[in-house]
This record gives C-alpha cells, sequence and structure tokens, in this order.
C-alpha cells in the first residue's frame, strides 16, 4: 500500500484515519459523499530530496487532510443531514534505512501496481490508499484535497471530474482538467506499471 510505503521511514507509523459522520443513525444508510485528504505532516522528499528553500513549509504538506476536515465540520454546522465518511492518509515522508527507494513496486489491494521514480511525488501514492477505501463505499461523490506539486500555480485548483453539473457550479474557483484521449496514451503502457514521477 502505498500510505505504508510511503511513510515506513519514520519512526512515527502512517495511519489512515476514518470518520464516519453519519446523522442519521441508520448503519445501512447510503454514503452521499466521502472526503479524502493527502496528511503528509512532513515531506522531507524522501531520497529525491527537496532543497532547503522549498523543504521550509513541508509542516504544511498535511493541508489537503485539514481542508477535508475542516469542510466536513463546516457543513455539520450548517446543518449537514447526510452520511459522509472522511479518509485521512496521514505520514511522514523522510529518509531512513527502511525508507521507499526509487525503482520500489507499489501493489494496491486493488491489484493495481506503481513503480516509485520520484519519492517527492508521494502524495498521490497516499492518496490511492485513501480513494481506494472512498470508492468501496459507492458514495454519489468522492473529493480529494491535496498539496501535490509546486510546479502548479499556487492560486489554481484543479477539478477532474465526468460531473458538468459540478463543474458550473464551481466555474470560478476551479479548472477542469481535460480528459481527452489523447492524454491518457502516457498513463500506462503494454502491460509495465504506470510511474510515480514529478510532473
Amino acid at each position: 500500500m502505498g500510505l505504508h510505503t510511503v511513510g515506513r521511514g519514520s519512526e512515527r507509523s502512517p495511519v489512515l484515519l476514518a470518520l464516519d459522520y453519519n446523522p442519521t443513525g441508520d448503519k445501512e444508510a447510503p454514503v452521499y459523499a466521502c472526503l479524502v485528504g493527502k496528511g503528509i505532516t512532513f515531506d522531507s522528499g524522501g531520497y529525491s530530496i527537496k532543497q532547503t528553500a522549498f523543504m521550509d513549509s513541508m509542516k504544511s504538506d498535511m493541508g489537503g487532510a485539514a481542508t477535508v476536515t475542516g469542510a466536513l465540520a463546516f457543513a455539520i454546522t450548517r446543518g449537514l443531514n447526510k452520511r459522509v465518511k472522511l479518509f485521512l492518509c496521514c505520514a511522514d515522508n523522510l529518509i531512513s534505512g527502511n525508507a521507499f527507494k526509487l525503482g520500489d513496486i507499489i501493489t494496491y489491494r486493488n491489484g493495481k501496481k506503481v513503480e516509485v521514480m520520484n519519492t517527492d511525488a508521494e502524495g498521490r501514492l497516499v492518496l490511492a490508499d485513501g480513494l481506494i477505501d472512498a470508492s468501496a463505499q459507492k458514495p454519489e461523490l468522492i473529493i480529494d484535497a491535496a498539496t501535490l506539486t509546486g510546479r502548479r500555480k499556487p492560486r489554481w485548483v484543479m477539478i477532474i471530474t465526468r460531473c458538468s453539473v459540478l463543474t458550473m457550479r464551481l466555474p470560478v474557483a476551479c479548472w477542469r482538467v481535460p480528459r481527452r484521449r489523447m492524454n491518457r496514451s502516457g498513463v500506462c503502457a503494454g502491460g509495465v506499471p504506470p510511474q510515480s514521477i514529478a510532473v
């Protein structure tokens, strides 16, 4: 699993925290939404180590987990009456003799494999575990939040969705990532595991 792989270099064990907000009290109530947050509590970059200038703010790499936690708390104070599950993917990304390395292959619970080509591209690796758990709930909506790459302009929020209604409700706040057929060619080639690299 990605979360264990990324966090195994730290003395603090990685953890996937789950919270089930169910105001109905009915254990069989459908899950309306799942919120998944990247909670890297410190990101050194691992063996693909960050320069000091880029590492000084890396206690904030748990911003995605903080965002979805705050969003759920806000929705509850506003009278949320639907079942929502929260998944926080928490770990440190550090260097040690037990840390993950370039060339490692991660096998997820759903059978998908990923080859690590940059240990500083850890966010997507930990989010995958939360997204797998969220998908298993079969919710109407899954929202994930993460600080994934410094190369993206900080003022942009990207959204990847097939739901045009959702996109229309967030036109100013978000940029919809194009999902063209030509963009899919680099995802996986000939049975080789997808690679986790910086983009």
